[in-house]
């Protein structure tokens, strides 16, 4: 089949004007009706120099052409077409399989690209997501260790305040001894010039009775100071402070047995020395220094092995000035130096 297009309009010319003969031929070229030039129609032009074409199976091959023509058109519309919007009505018989998996593929690649993109966003929030927390543990460990540095802060500052308030109270139980001893300062004022006074009278008492003595001849005079009721009453009421429950009642006593040289007190004042007050076991070991009391040195070695320094210090000093002997005892040293030392003095104190 043969088709004729128009030179002027380029469109195909319909087999009808063909057959019918309207179409023009100028100079070789092939016008349809509507494309004729004006005045290349002349007197003698012929109207139509296309021979006829016999009609037959012409129709059909014409109209078999035509629909070649639509399906290809309509084949490659998206392809000329680009920006056209889809066609949403077409059946699922008249769509182009492949145009539909290329159409998914370009789906399924947007996807994957997109997918892909929102992996690595979120590696790169997990990467920060991980820096941070590594922050925060570290941010965790430093306020641990400094909870534990406040920790032992206020262990510290809770054993310096107990220490304080022990500090406090030693001070404050001084300051009590020391008012106790400028009491018993006082008292001991007292009874020097009560004792003084005693002294006198029974030194005047002893020179009346010396002369009385004197006069009848000198024989059997009996002793003043065993006979004098008031020094006797004066031991009694000595030794019941010495027993008494209150340490500064016993620690008056003993003022009063040294400020009195009261030898016969000797034995009450060796058992003061294992009294329950620090003050008054002090006291009692000056005292017996003060009367040479000879008789208490085997009491005043088991004081050396007192749990106070202070007091061994002053056991050991009492020792040196009652036997004359010094083995070098070391109040503060070690007890198995300590214990040489005080066995070296009662084996001297032994063979003397």
């Amino acid at each position: 089949m043969k088709i004729y297009f128009c030179d002027g309009c380029n469109e195909s010319v319909p087999l009808v004007d063909v057959q019918s003969g309207r179409i023009t031929t100028i100079k070789g070229k092939l016008f349809c009706s509507n494309c004729i030039p004006p005045g290349a129609v002349g007197p003698n032009a012929s109207p139509s120099a296309v021979p006829p074409v016999r009609s037959g199976n012409s129709g059909v091959l014409v109209l078999l052409v035509l629909l070649l023509l639509a399906w290809t058109a309509w084949r490659d519309w998206p392809l000329l077409m680009p920006d056209s919007p889809p066609m949403t009505e077409t059946s699922e018989d008249e769509r182009d399989p492949l145009s539909d998996l290329e159409l998914r593929a370009e789906r399924v690649d947007q996807k994957v690209m997109q997918l892909m993109a929102d992996s690595q966003q979120s590696s790169r929030v997990l990467t920060s997501l991980r820096g941070d927390l590594e922050g925060l543990r570290a941010a965790d460990a430093e306020l641990s260790r400094n909870s534990d540095r406040l920790a032992d802060g206020i262990d510290r500052l809770a054993r310096t305040q107990a220490e304080m308030s022990q500090v406090i109270e030693k001070v404050q139980h001084n300051s009590g001894r020391a008012d106790a001893l400028s009491s018993r300062l006082d008292a001991m004022s007292d009874s020097v010039a009560a004792h003084q006074a005693l002294l006198t009278m029974n030194a005047q008492s002893l020179s009346g009775g010396a002369e009385s003595n004197g006069a009848m001849g000198g024989a059997g005079a009996p002793d003043a100071a065993a006979v004098n009721p008031e020094r006797l009453a004066e031991i009694e009421e000595i030794r019941r402070m010495l027993r008494d429950s209150a340490p500064d009642l016993r620690f008056e006593a003993v003022d009063r047995v040294e400020s009195g040289h009261y030898q016969e007190l000797g034995p009450d004042l060796v058992t003061m020395l294992g009294d329950e007050d620090m003050f008054v076991r002090l006291h009692a070991m000056h005292a017996l220094e003060s009367l040479a009391y000879e008789d208490s040195v085997p009491a005043l070695f088991a004081v050396l092995e007192d749990e106070h320094a202070a007091i061994r210090k002053t056991a050991a000093e009492t020792l040196v000035r009652l036997t004359g002997f010094d083995p070098g005892f070391d109040p503060k040293g070690s007890k198995s130096a300590r214990g040489k030392a005080v066995s070296k003095w009662r084996e001297w104190y032994a063979d003397r």
